[in-house]
């Protein structure tokens, strides 16, 4: 299966949908942590892979609300809400997702993902639920700069529209 449309932007935002001309029946994400407040600016190496800037911006810019649990769960819902309605024409909507929590976040994370889903006002069905280990089983930039935190675990979804 082909990649036919890649998009950047705030996925909370319904408008960044639009340039969608095709429905999608599968989409592969993963969306910032809880806790994580510098996404963007840890990710500004595939950032600028993707024709992004080649400085580091520091501003905060749009992100996810992490201002507790269910504000977050509140605003990734809008991400699978949008998702979900540009796919609408779609007979079938599959999404895979890799989330987790930084480990100072103390969260249950599929609690959190399951709490998102509902917030979206979508009728999704989790088809399963995979423990992806942790960061510590890749090369971690962690080790790199020789970190002593421990990662937490990240699991995978694969959920469904109904």
């Amino acid at each position: 299966c082909p990649i036919s449309h890649v998009l950047q932007g705030d996925a909370q935002s319904e408008e960044l949908f639009q340039s969608i001309s095709a429905a999608p029946s599968i989409v592969i994400t993963s969306p910032p942590y809880y806790g994580m407040r510098t996404y963007v600016q840890d990710q500004w190496l595939r950032n600028w892979f993707l024709g992004g800037g080649d400085t580091i911006d520091y501003s905060a810019g749009p992100q996810l609300d992490h201002g507790g649990q269910q504000a977050f769960a509140t605003s990734l819902g809008k991400v699978w809400k949008n998702i979900a309605n540009s796919a609408e024409s779609s007979d079938s909507l599959h999404m895979y997702v890799r989330f987790g929590v930084i480990p100072s976040a103390l969260v249950d994370a599929k609690k959190l993902f399951r709490a998102s889903l509902e917030e979206s006002g979508i009728d999704w069905c989790l088809v399963s639920t995979r423990s992806a280990k942790t960061a510590d089983v890749g090369k971690r930039q962690a080790d790199q700069m020789r970190a002593e935190s421990a990662a937490a675990v990240e699991f995978d979804f694969h959920v469904e529209r109904a």
